[in-house]
């Protein structure tokens, strides 16, 4: 927060905008009541009353006492603290400090007494509730009290370090600031509030320093926002007692906090009627309606249960000035990118907002938000969430719906209610339509008649501009905005609040589950999947793709839920066999849809097969609502992402032979539902010789002979009487690289939102989306079966004919290498991997012919780097090393260069321990192939640079890459190889030791450069 003149009228915005929090320290209880005492103080006192019942030593607490460092309070407190409780007097001792203190009523405590809102403190007393009559809220319920004064900012104060009544709940000693500091729940309420709000610190001097108090605001400023920094009210111009606190002067005397205080609380409550009621109550009560749905569904998907703040899981919606298709392109273009809106801006600019979303894009939990966001910024009216088809033909069918919701929120007047005048209200309208109906024609007209600050009408695409000429006369400010998805920047946030150590894995592996099975990118999906992430095995980066999903599907079925008990309804087993049902229904049909009586048919049908009482109509609504199914056109129903229905097909054929058949006999129609067949079976040998039958009908090879990897590469001739020379070019050519390749890391996106997901536009629903008999190009072919052929090789783990999965692994990595071909021979890969080149930051230093020999070298290992990356997407698992291995070790192997070296690839890429091994035996056999030299030579020195391996494996490939090269250097056994092995040794541990952040003496350097030369 800026200083100077303007930060009074900062803060008190900040406050009225409820984005601001109190914080009372020490100070604030020593101005209403003189007699109370700060904690040294209380630790002075404790010791003194030691001394008088019993023989305690008062005098090694006052020298501990004399260093006063946040360590040795501590330190003094936790004696006294033992002590007392030794002798069964640590109640006692409290309640004669605390019971007798009084407040004054004029003064600061008038200042306190004109806030209206939550306060918190890590103070004992109760003087500030004795002076405003605040509510006194503690942990002892779990936090949920403090949770509620929160979200609706009630006058509470909110004790974090206990009460004094309840001795036990006292943050006094060292081992109570442990506990805190580690307590999931007071944590979770520390966390929420650094995520809502910043801290006005009052009174708290050095008390700032205390453990709990720093670790919330060290997750305060990692989340923080640059418009809006806590600030700590200090007296003259005396510094912040804390790093990341801003000081700012209330004046030069005491005296002056006052009247400060008063013209920072003095905010007249927004929320009123034109007859001055308060209608705090009821619109708390409607708030909390308002969110009540977010909170359930993220609840059914938190593997952490009841100990998690939900709260802090809501997220902004994204909101678009453009729709979303728009948006991806302005993406992609170098120009003219379309920014997001931020929705709390959307939300505080209030007015007429016609909201547009598609099918599952977080339509609804948007609208929910925004009047959520606008009461708790606001609080200038009731939030209320309306579902135009829950609406009744009346006469004014909106006011009477209005009337029920806001009765059961707690309403009351002495008015007439048919003469009752609407407090502003904040309004959303979901599932809008325009019709000829006389229930839309009065709707419209009473929009026109409500004090609305905030209204927005939620509809879907396609309609959104018959929509706005209908709407434009009653809300002429009316503006169209759509709804957008989350980006890898989202999803990050999203997963740092849940988990702030791993997130960076947890939020790269929901990226990939969400492109691979194309799930919408909204805050409900991600978040759960997050859930299911975080819960158990699937956080690894090698849990299958089926595992996640199905972990993540049982969540969003209400696995775990109190409620899922077969015995009193549908649980979530049942609705999984429906699903399984309905998706077999679906695999026959060869569909991605079918008409609703169909479908409705269909379930009558499986439940009169079980003797079930269900009502199918109850159960489709059911499964609807939970984004499991939903409505195509024309009234046709079909799941709601093409991978749902993959996966249950695959389920249904774990139990049924029929199925199973189905799938397999038209491998390439059905491959994504094989592919999860074959993780949830891991050991059906027929499928695994289908692969076999499959790689062999299918022809991959290209015109090329050979993949270009595999050509020979010619080592530069470098006559003996020019070696002095190539060797003082040598001892500088590896700094003038290392320059340019910093030149390239530095070329970044200043945009960090941006992300590739910003320009992926929503993928269609295409259940099936390949046909057998259909002649597709060669490279669409080969990816298909690769990708299948190579899930099912890595899935079949428990098939136990060794021999079988040994060959069939060979085949699959003869495909890999023939798809390098194919990719090599297809002119559009070419002129896209030399677009690709072209684009890169060029290193202001490097010559035209160093560019144009990058350049031939990218583009001929282009295919190689997309074939190896697919190939361990698909294939790489640690149950495949030994046969692997077993593979590695046949000479008839060794001797082909483009197939050894993609073993040797996929034996790196599944992590074996003998893959440097492999390596070395590959450069025995094929020395100057360009997949050694520049690939797998490449692949190793990252590896070895970023201290992947230690010991003898690292000393090893050390070798190996330091004999690439010598070898295209032309130096091998020549009488100056020894002192170059001797530099690139050196250089190799220089770098090494530097990306650790190491820095090697000069006699350290000479020293290993002699052991290196063998002198």
């Amino acid at each position: 927060m800026p200083k100077g003149e303007p930060v009074m009228d900062q803060i008190r915005d900040a406050i009225a905008q409820r984005r601001m929090l109190p914080f009372f320290g020490a100070g604030v209880s020593k101005s209403l009541c003189p007699a109370s005492k700060s904690w040294v103080e209380l630790i002075e006192s404790g010791a003194a009353y030691l001394s008088e019942q019993s023989d305690f030593n008062a005098g090694l607490v006052h020298s501990m006492l004399e260093q006063p460092s946040p360590a040795m309070l501590t330190a003094a407190a936790t004696v006294v603290q033992s002590d007392l409780k030794r002798i069964n007097r640590f109640g006692e001792w409290v309640a004669r400090e605390f019971e007798t203190l009084k407040p004054s009523t004029d003064g600061i405590a008038s200042a306190i007494a004109a806030y209206s809102g939550p306060i918190l403190t890590t103070n004992y007393d109760d003087l500030v509730e004795q002076a405003t009559g605040f509510k006194t809220v503690t942990f002892s319920d779990g936090g949920q009290d403090a949770r509620r004064a929160l979200q609706v900012r009630e006058p509470a104060v909110i004790h974090l370090h206990g009460f004094w009544k309840d001795p036990d709940s006292l943050v006094f000693s060292a081992g109570d600031y442990g506990r805190a500091v580690n307590d999931s729940r007071l944590q979770v309420i520390q966390q929420s509030l650094a995520v809502m709000s910043v801290f006005l610190f009052v009174g708290c001097g050095e008390g700032l320093e205390d453990p709990n108090i720093g670790s919330l605001l060290a997750q305060f400023n990692e989340w923080g926002t640059p418009d809006l920094r806590s600030v700590a009210l200090t007296r003259g111009d005396r510094r912040s007692p804390l790093p990341g606190v801003d000081a700012h002067s209330y004046g030069d005397e005491f005296d002056d906090l006052e009247p400060y205080l008063k013209s920072l609380f003095s905010i007249p409550h927004a929320l009123t009627t034109t007859g001055g009621d308060q209608f705090a109550d009821f619109a708390a009560e409607a708030f909390e309606r308002v969110l009540e749905p977010i909170r359930e569904e993220l609840v059914a998907g938190d593997p952490l249960g009841e100990e998690v703040d939900i709260d802090s899981r809501i997220v902004p919606p994204v909101i678009l000035p453009v729709d979303n298709e728009t948006y991806a392109r302005s993406r992609e273009a170098d120009e003219a990118r379309i920014e997001r809106l931020s929705a709390s801006v959307v939300a505080a600019d209030g007015g007429s907002i016609l909201l547009v979303g598609g099918e599952q894009t977080g339509l609804t939990t948007s609208l929910r938000w925004l009047i959520a966001e606008r009461f708790k910024v606001h609080a200038d009216g009731v939030p209320v969430y309306v579902d135009y088809r829950l609406l009744r033909e009346a006469r004014k069918p909106l006011r009477s719906y209005l009337l029920d919701h806001l009765k059961v929120c707690g309403l009351r007047t002495k008015e007439n209610w048919r003469s009752f005048d609407f407090p502003p209200l904040l309004l959303a309208i979901d599932n809008f339509v325009v019709s000829d109906s006389v229930r839309w024609e009065r709707l419209v007209q009473e929009l026109g008649d409500l004090r609305l600050p905030l209204v927005v009408i939620g509809t879907r695409e396609a309609t959104e501009f018959q929509d706005y000429s209908a709407l434009q006369s009653v809300l002429p400010d009316l503006r169209v905005l759509y709804t957008g998805r989350l980006n890898e920047t989202d999803i990050a946030l999203l997963a740092k609040g849940l988990s702030p150590v791993r997130f960076r894995a947890l939020a790269s592996r929901t990226i990939v589950v969400i492109r691979e099975q194309q799930l919408p990118r909204t805050p409900f999906t991600v978040t759960l999947l997050l859930n299911a992430l975080a819960a158990g095995e699937t956080m690894t980066s090698t849990a299958s793709q089926t595992l996640v999903l199905d972990s993540y599907l049982s969540r969003v079925l209400g696995r775990g839920e109190a409620s899922d008990d077969s015995r009193w309804g549908m649980s979530s087993a049942d609705l999984q066999a429906v699903l399984e049902h309905l998706a077999t229904v679906l695999l026959y049909e060869d569909k991605g849809a079918l008409a609703e009586s169909k479908v409705i048919a269909s379930l009558e049908e499986f439940f009169e097969r079980f003797g079930w009482s269900e009502i199918p109509s109850v159960v489709l609504n059911t499964l609807v609502s939970r984004r499991l199914l939903r409505y195509h056109d024309e009234n046709l129903v079909g799941f709601a992402q093409a991978s749902y229905l993959h996966l249950y097909a695959a389920r249904a054929a774990t139990g049924d032979d029929k199925v199973r058949l189905h799938l397999l006999n038209r491998p390439l129609r059905y491959a994504e539902a094989i592919k999860h067949y074959v993780s949830l079976n891991r050991g059906d040998r027929d499928a695994l010789e289908r692969v076999v039958r499959l790689l062999g009908s299918t022809t991959l090879t290209s015109d090329l002979a050979n993949p270009r990897f595999s050509r020979e590469l010619r080592p530069r001739q470098v006559p003996d009487e020019q070696l002095d020379r190539v060797l003082d070019e040598f001892e500088t050519e590896d700094l003038l690289i290392e320059e340019e390749a910093a030149d390239l890391l530095e070329a970044e996106d200043d945009d960090p939102n941006f992300g590739l997901l910003d320009s992926e536009a929503d993928p269609e629903y295409v259940p099936f989306p390949v046909d057998d008999d259909t002649d597709m190009p060669p490279l669409r072919r080969a990816v298909l079966v690769l990708t299948l052929s190579s899930n099912v090789v890595r899935d079949s783990e428990m098939v136990t004919d060794l021999s079988l999965k040994r060959d069939v692994l060979e085949a699959v990595l003869s495909g890999w290498v023939e798809f390098v071909s194919v990719l090599e021979s297809d002119e559009t890969f070419n002129d896209m991997m030399t677009d690709v080149f072209d684009q890169l930051p060029v290193p202001s230093r490097a010559a035209p012919e160093r560019i144009e020999a990058a350049k031939r070298v990218f583009i001929d290992t282009a295919g190689l780097t997309m074939s190896f990356g697919m190939m361990t997407a698909t294939l790489a698992s640690r149950k495949l090393s030994a046969i692997l291995r077993d593979l590695m070790g046949e000479e008839s192997l060794l001797q082909e260069s483009p197939k050894a070296v993609m073993g040797a690839l996929l034996s790196f890429a599944v992590d074996d321990s003998s893959w440097v091994e492999a390596f070395r035996q590959v450069q025995e056999r094929h020395r100057s192939t360009q997949g050694v030299v520049v690939f797998m030579g490449s692949l190793a020195e990252h590896v070895y640079v970023n201290g992947g391996l230690q010991g003898d494996r690292a000393r090893e490939l050390e070798s190996f890459i330091v004999d690439t090269k010598l070898f295209i250097n032309g130096v091998l056994g020549t009488r100056i190889a020894g002192r170059i092995q001797s530099i690139e040794r050196q250089r190799l541990q220089d770098k090494r030791l530097k990306n650790k952040g190491i820095a090697r003496s000069a006699s350290t350097r000479e020293l290993d450069a002699s052991r290196n030369d063998g002198t």
